[in-house]
């Protein structure tokens, strides 16, 4: 399968390369095929994509929207109308509220939907094996991001439990102390894991090795030449 062929790095280099075109585009039609460019490479990697939790963050970002779009369109400075040649002052307004909205919207969408998807664990072990980070460092990464996982069934569970037996709120304060207890309860025997698999010594270990192929290359670079020509496209 050609997600499995694919690099974890290129979760990070692809909106890279996504977020620098965006900044350097100033036309509708350019941010439109970026956003279209990283869709396709969004595609590639996510096979699962959350979809749902996409969509809140779509609803969620709104307000803050719409709040740049009012704002810049009245408070916009002639230097900065002056970018855009139309007769109508007007115009100027609203393409310039437009293209702003329009950037902060595809700069949120990539970041997020990118990362939200991001596999941290081999991405963790790959800066390991390429010795960008220490073996102490990476696992203690890999551990928070495994306690949030945690918590979050920690949390679903007491609720549950509250539920049936208190017929408490789910939003209840009384929620927080049993799930303190439970991260205490993780933290404890998470410590204790580390510290028996030799994660204070000088411990060799064995992992298999996530090369980056031609796939990964071919990829960054036909994203690279399809964006310059995007970009300096008039």
């Amino acid at each position: 399968m050609l997600e499995q062929k694919l690099h974890p790095l290129n979760f990070i280099i692809l909106p890279l390369l996504g977020i620098v075109a965006i900044f350097s585009a100033t036309q509708i039609i350019q941010y439109a095929i970026i956003f279209i460019i990283m869709l396709i490479n969004f595609s590639l990697l996510c096979k699962r994509p959350q979809l749902k939790v996409l969509l809140w963050f779509n609803l969620s970002l709104i307000p803050p929207l719409l709040a740049l779009f009012i704002s810049s369109y009245l408070f916009a400075s002639s230097s900065e109308l002056s970018n855009y040649s139309l007769t109508n002052h007007t115009h100027s307004r609203l393409w310039l509220s437009t293209i702003l909205s329009l950037r902060l919207y595809l700069l949120s969408l990539i970041s997020v939907g990118f990362m939200l998807h991001l596999p941290q664990e081999q991405l963790i072990l790959d800066l390991i094996q390429r010795k960008i980070i220490r073996v102490k460092i990476g696992y203690s990464f890999l551990a928070v991001f495994n306690a949030f996982a945690f918590m979050k069934q920690e949390f679903t569970r007491i609720q549950i439990a509250y539920k049936m037996r208190f017929r408490k709120k789910w939003l209840s304060p009384q929620i927080l102390m049993p799930l303190l207890v439970a991260a205490a309860r993780y933290a404890h025997h998470l410590s204790i894991s580390m510290y028996t698999r030799g994660i204070n010594q000088d411990r060799s270990y064995h992992q298999s090795i996530i090369k980056f192929g031609l796939y990964d290359s071919g990829l960054i670079l036909l994203n690279c030449v399809i964006l310059s020509i995007v970009i300096f496209t008039k």
